[in-house]
């Protein structure tokens, strides 16, 4: 019997279970790498922020709610999202681990579905399954503050059944606002320099002084299996350095116990942000900045301006997380232009089909496969890692299909295309080689 041949998207999209994956950017906590209820598997930020916009009221999956009790809050509200793509991944992640097949989730399915992901989580090798062998993951990065409190946290990563590394996440040094008073509440926040002091040892006297704190606190924290940094860069960062005799100045009043304007405070993480750069620059490690393009005020709307910051910090990897279309259109081109920056990954709200076929078909006319790292899952479980590459695949299928038709490439290419984006690149970007 004769059958139609796939077509080129369906044919693509088959050539990843060749593929072995880098990720070098999630949120799997190693004590507990997947997600231990049907509830925990819904309070992904995605769907909780989805039902919310349909009308579910905020404390309906309170966490301190029964798991099952928090799950039927959600069921009069699931089927309004059902058509989005945060959705499709979640029903993916039910129907291909979970063999849950139904096209909702009601009052009749639930119980069974709920017992079902709790009894995945308790087999002892199933994170170990889903990320190594269905998701095809050889290494992933994960937060440092993820790593196993356990004794041993030896223990704990070789349970995950792949190689495992971490990265510091500095952005809670990055912003006073954070430290800043909140009307709102009953208790003041320290100010920025008492949390300096809180994670560098002591509060910093002077800039040289500020300067040799974060290079010592770096120094111990980014080393070993800690392999690179990532963080928001400030509103208002500055392209010049600090000026030495007014940081000098403020924190000499800072330590007096004068409080620091908004403003003055804004120059303290400036000297910080500039601090962590230039040691990412002496030791040649890779800093990644997370960045949402939507603000008139973020340095990296900017090409010329990111281009002066990736030339004075020549010795750093700047890998770029993009939030909107323009922003990874003008990091695409400097990515072509200048040695020490890569594009990589999509942001949380970017896990759209279309989106990643655009951008990624985009991306590999403008600038060399080795400068993009394609899968950056942002997952909080191994189930999302699974149910975040699904949709990595289609993007890219269908952007390489389209590459294809386009005669830039032939498809006798796509699989080392695709074993450069999905494993290649991400090792040299982030120093996994």
């Amino acid at each position: 019997m004769f059958t139609d041949p796939p077509r080129l998207v369906e044919r693509i999209a088959r050539k990843f279970d060749d593929t072995r994956l880098v990720d070098p950017f999630s949120q799997i906590r190693l004590d507990q790498p997947s997600a231990a209820s049907l509830a925990e598997l819904m309070a992904h930020p995605g769907i909780q922020a989805e039902l919310k916009s349909v009308g579910m009221p905020a404390d309906a999956m309170a966490s301190t709610k029964e798991p099952l009790d928090r799950v039927k809050a959600s069921l009069n509200y699931l089927p309004n999202i059902r058509n989005t793509a945060t959705s499709w991944r979640f029903f993916r992640i039910l129907n291909d681990l979970y063999d849950f097949t139904d096209p909702i989730i009601d009052h009749s399915n639930v119980q069974k579905l709920a017992d079902q992901v709790e009894a995945s989580h308790q087999r002892p090798d199933w994170a170990k399954e889903v990320l190594g062998e269905k998701s095809r993951v050889d290494i992933v990065v994960t937060n440092l503050q993820n790593r196993s409190s356990g004794l041993n946290s030896a223990d704990a990563e070789d349970a995950l059944g792949v190689t495992t590394r971490y990265y510091l996440d500095a952005s809670f040094l990055l912003s006073h606002k954070v430290y800043s008073r909140d009307p709102h509440k009953q208790a003041a926040k320290p100010s920025y320099v008492s949390s300096l002091m809180k994670t560098l040892g002591e509060s910093p006297s002077s800039l040289a002084h500020l300067n040799r704190l974060v290079n010592e606190w770096l120094d111990n924290t980014v080393t070993g299996q800690v392999l690179y940094t990532t963080a928001r860069l400030p509103m208002k960062f500055r392209f010049s350095g600090p000026d030495e005799a007014s940081v000098n100045h403020l924190l000499e009043r800072a330590n007096g116990d004068i409080s620091l304007t908004d403003d003055e405070s804004d120059q303290l993480v400036h000297a910080t942000a500039w601090a962590i750069l230039g040691w990412h620059h002496e030791n040649r490690k890779t800093f990644q900045i997370m960045a949402t393009g939507h603000s008139p005020f973020q340095p990296t709307t900017c090409p010329a301006m990111m281009t002066n910051l990736f030339q004075t910090f020549s010795g750093a990897t700047f890998a770029i997380l993009s939030g909107t279309s323009q922003l990874a259109f003008n990091i695409n081109h400097l990515a072509a232009q200048v040695p020490n920056v890569a594009q990589v990954g999509n942001g949380k709200s970017g896990f759209v089909t279309d989106l990643i076929a655009y951008e990624t078909a985009l991306r590999l006319q403008v600038a060399p496969a080795s400068k993009t790292a394609a899968f950056l899952s942002h997952a909080p479980s191994v189930e999302w890692t699974y149910g975040n590459l699904q949709v990595i695949r289609r993007g890219l299928a269908k952007a390489l299909a389209a590459i294809i038709e386009d005669d830039y490439i032939h498809e006798r290419q796509v699989p080392d295309t695709l074993r450069q984006i999905l494993n290649r690149s991400p090792r040299m970007i982030y120093g996994l080689s």
